[in-house]
């Protein structure tokens, strides 16, 4: 159990998107961060820890995406050089190169999203699918019953991804002016969890397209591959550990892909798993 320290702080942007300063204050303009910082402006933020076997890794603020968006990051590095434009450059390479990559998300949903008629394996996907889930593919431990369900995740969806993008606030950036999830709260103690199978390079261009000249609100109705839940805690399972568990598997790093936690890059393990828990403080009065 995380403490809160009794820390405050503030945020001037500085950086390439901005996304918290914008998403608290609806601006990304540093006089106005500096004009809340000086009148002594509070605003309580959730924040995600991120777990590797029990062992804490990193804390996100803001965005965490695996796939598409992750590569983008990571490609970007190797031309900094080039200023921002090299996001644009890194999109264009890592859209030609269409990464993906299997394995599976486990969560649990928050409070007030759990529904209400679970179906008959409790895993959200059998008969009445009451959320929806799409059908996993391959062979799934889980789904065959192999492997009990764990109690902490209790609904999964096993697939070959394109993105895996979880939002802890509205991610409101020049990216994606009307956010990338326009409805996520601030300090309620949930995140969206948005989940995008395999599709197409001209499938995949459409919908980064439509999420940032658009916002991502009426993405779904559009685009029925795009699943989002809106969760409390998750976990990614690699394709080694889901196909392979127990044989040791020897997997390049440089084959499982690459994490961003609020533009900075973690790679992800070939075996290993990780977690995202919400770090939720109630809101208290001043």
């Amino acid at each position: 159990m995380l403490t809160t320290p009794r820390v405050r702080f503030g945020i001037i942007g500085a950086g390439s998107a901005n996304s918290i300063v914008s998403s608290v204050h609806g601006i990304n303009d540093c006089p106005t961060a500096a004009i809340h910082i000086a009148i002594g402006s509070r605003c309580n933020i959730d924040v995600c820890a991120v777990y590797e076997d029990g062992n804490l890794l990193r804390f996100s603020a803001d965005a965490i995406s695996y796939g598409w968006l992750g590569d983008v990051l990571h490609d970007s590095e190797r031309y900094r050089c080039l200023g921002p434009i090299r996001y644009q450059y890194s999109a264009l390479r890592t859209s030609i190169r269409h990464p993906t990559y299997f394995g599976r998300v486990s969560f649990a949903l928050s409070q007030e999203h759990v529904p209400n008629a679970l179906d008959d394996d409790d895993t959200g996907s059998g008969p009445s699918n009451p959320l929806k889930i799409p059908v996993c593919t391959d062979e799934c431990d889980l789904c065959s019953g192999k492997v009990p369900v764990d109690p902490r995740y209790p609904f999964h969806w096993q697939s070959d991804f394109t993105h895996v993008i979880c939002c802890v606030i509205p991610c409101v950036s020049p990216f994606t002016p009307y956010g990338l999830a326009p409805y996520t709260g601030l300090n309620d103690g949930t995140m969206d969890l948005a989940l995008i199978p395999k599709v197409s390079r001209f499938k995949n261009m459409q919908i980064m397209r439509k999420v940032a000249m658009y916002g991502a609100r009426f993405i779904r109705s559009e685009y029925p591959d795009v699943k989002v839940f809106r969760v409390c805690r998750w976990k990614f399972t690699p394709k080694s550990l889901v196909l392979n568990p127990g044989e040791g598997e020897t997997v390049r790093e440089d084959e499982s892909g690459a994490w961003n936690l609020d533009g900075e890059i973690l790679p992800q393990p070939p075996n290993k798993s990780l977690t995202f828990r919400v770090a939720h403080r109630p809101p208290t009065n001043f």
